[in-house]
């Protein structure tokens, strides 16, 4: 792993931990698997489904607030 990646998982670990009132277990595992899945499978999603479903997204989280 390059030392920006390092970083880059130090960082999210550190915001996991301060946010995730510790319900989330093994934290590093689970982001050690999702870089490993991201690496491999990556696909750029289309324009427009992203923002159809960032449109959806949007409305229910405003719903929640």
């Amino acid at each position: 792993m390059s030392q920006s990646n390092d970083h880059d998982m130090t960082a999210v670990l550190e915001a996991i931990d301060h946010y995730s009132d510790g319900d989330v277990d093994r934290p590093q595992e689970i982001m050690v698997e999702l870089q490993e899945s991201f690496s491999k499978k990556h696909k750029r999603l289309n324009k427009k489904v992203y923002e159809k479903d960032l449109a959806k997204l949007q409305t229910e989280l405003v719903k929640m607030q």
